[in-house]
């Protein structure tokens, strides 16, 4: 059976509670099995006892789709043991039961994980090749639709040429059509190209008015450029 979950979590050290979002958690036999490349963990076991991290998930028909992670550890040396076991980088098969998180970027989170080494019949070089072809192929399609993210992770292709040529102008493109989609984090990268004058002309004012604009949603980094340029 299907349940919306709500409530309230509470900071150890702090003692300030607040609302979680609801999340849509999906009991047996709703379960996803995958292989995963763990892209980022994180321990917050010091302040809410949890370990979160995110992955590229690569289904059974070769579909590649980002999946977050969740573990509640027991002791803070279990909570890095999950560290350790999940290295970033590291591929591995999972299933466990998933739940669906609103206004997230990772949407899927599974929990209650299982793991176990990749299947002997696959090869290491061959799970990072699919990954890295589907992977691509899924940023460009969810980009032209609008999606916020894909369109950050296209700005980074470009702006880092992997996997295709380097070309900060059409990086600069795709983040700013998630800027003007209001996405913080896209509106501090095109700060930053225009800040760098990488991809588009030379202009501080435009690249304050963009930091301000990722600032005034609460991202530390922005605040920090706008702190640094007030300096110059």
């Amino acid at each position: 059976m299907d349940k919306i979950m709500r409530g309230t979590i509470t900071d150890v050290k702090t003692g300030e509670s607040s609302d979680i979002e609801p999340l849509y958690l999906y009991f047996n036999p709703a379960e996803i099995s995958a292989i995963v490349k763990v892209q980022w963990m994180e321990s917050y076991y010091d302040r809410t006892k949890e370990v979160q991290g995110g992955c590229l998930a690569l289904d059974w028909q070769g579909n590649v789709y980002k999946l977050g992670l969740y573990f509640a550890p027991e002791s803070p040396d279990d909570a890095q043991k999950i560290i350790s076991e999940f290295a970033v980088g590291k591929i591995m098969a999972v299933a466990g039961r998933y739940c669906v998180m609103p206004k997230e970027e990772d949407i899927i989170t599974i929990y209650q994980i299982q793991h176990n080494p990749l299947p002997p019949e696959y090869s290491i070089e061959e799970v990072e090749e699919v990954f890295r072809f589907n992977n691509a192929r899924r940023i460009r399609e969810d980009a032209k639709h609008g999606d916020v993210y894909a369109q950050v992770e296209m700005g980074n292709m470009y702006a880092e040429g992997d996997g295709v040529v380097q070309d900060f102008a059409e990086a600069a493109k795709w983040y700013r059509k998630a800027a003007d989609q209001g996405y913080d984090f896209a509106q501090y990268l095109i700060g930053g190209l225009y800040k760098q004058g990488k991809g588009v002309p030379q202009d501080d004012d435009e690249a304050v008015k963009w930091f301000r604009k990722a600032a005034d949603q609460g991202l530390r980094d922005a605040k920090l450029e706008l702190e640094k340029m007030k300096d110059k």
